[in-house]
This record gives structure tokens, C-alpha cells and sequence, in this order.
């Protein structure tokens, strides 16, 4: 009697711990939910050029950094703040090129685990380069960042 009782009870224990890693599953962790700041790295190589991209992303509000050294063009680093929504980054990108601060629009559109630069007509506004229409930008693939570990990026 006392070995059935002691099965029964051993049974128990492990049907409801099962049933609880089960119900973790199916609940997204702290870092895929929208309401949790997630940090995201791209990064483009081809041949001599290299395109850092690296953002931390909180309820669609998009911080970070952006380094482009193009070669053969001069190098630009600096800091961008924008918003992300159905997959598009519309941002600004402040930076600093040739000892003059500037500062102008940039759009990434997410593409599985790439970043595909966006390009279209700009202006200037507010001492600012800005899309004319960020609506009607071209993603077309040529600037392609690949996802990758945050740890890779070289400061």
C-alpha cells in the first residue's frame, strides 16, 4: 500500500512539472516580447566595404549606432534614432564625416534576419537630409546586412 501511495505521489510530481515546462514553452521569453528593450545587430561586408548597424529596439522605438566604411569613400560613424513599424526603421543618423557633424535619414527594412538599406529622392529640411516620401522608398537588395551576435561588431 504504502509503495502504491509512493508511486502515486512520485506520478503526480512529474505530470505536473511536465505540464508547467510545457506552459513555458508556449510563453515568449523577455527578450521576444514588444514590450521588452532588445538589442540587434547587422553587419554588411563586401569586398573593402563594411556597414555596422546596431540598435536596441523598445516598444518600436529604435536607438543605436551606425558606422559605414565604404571604400574609397570617406568614414562615417555615429548615432541613430528613429522608429521601427511593420518591419521598416525610419531614422535619424547623426554623425560625424570629414570633422562636420550631419545629419540625414536612413530606412532599413527587415527582411528575416537582414536589414535592407531603403533609398529614395531626399531634401533638405531643418538643416537636415530627410526622405521626400518615406512611403515610396526602393529596398533593392544591394545593402544586405546579415543578423549577427552583438559581440562582433568591433567598437
Amino acid at each position: 500500500m504504502l509503495k502504491k501511495l509512493f508511486i502515486s505521489g512520485v506520478t503526480f510530481i512529474i505530470i505536473s512539472c511536465n505540464n508547467h515546462e510545457a506552459e513555458n514553452k508556449n510563453e515568449p521569453s523577455g527578450t521576444d516580447t514588444a514590450q521588452t528593450a532588445r538589442e540587434n545587430c547587422y553587419q554588411y561586408i563586401h569586398a573593402r566595404d563594411t556597414i555596422d548597424l546596431k540598435m536596441m529596439i523598445d516598444n518600436g522605438a529604435v536607438t543605436g549606432t551606425l558606422a559605414y566604411n565604404l571604400y574609397e569613400k570617406d568614414k562615417n560613424k555615429g548615432t541613430i534614432k528613429g522608429t521601427i513599424k511593420d518591419d521598416v526603421l525610419i531614422a535619424e543618423y547623426s554623425f560625424m564625416s570629414e570633422g562636420k557633424m550631419s545629419t540625414r535619414q536612413v530606412a532599413f527594412k527587415r527582411d528575416n534576419n537582414f536589414m535592407v538599406e531603403g533609398y529614395g529622392p531626399i531634401t533638405e529640411k531643418d538643416n537636415k537630409m530627410v526622405f521626400s516620401n518615406p512611403d515610396s522608398l526602393t529596398y533593392n537588395n544591394s545593402i544586405k546586412l546579415t543578423g549577427i551576435n552583438c559581440s562582433e561588431i568591433k567598437k
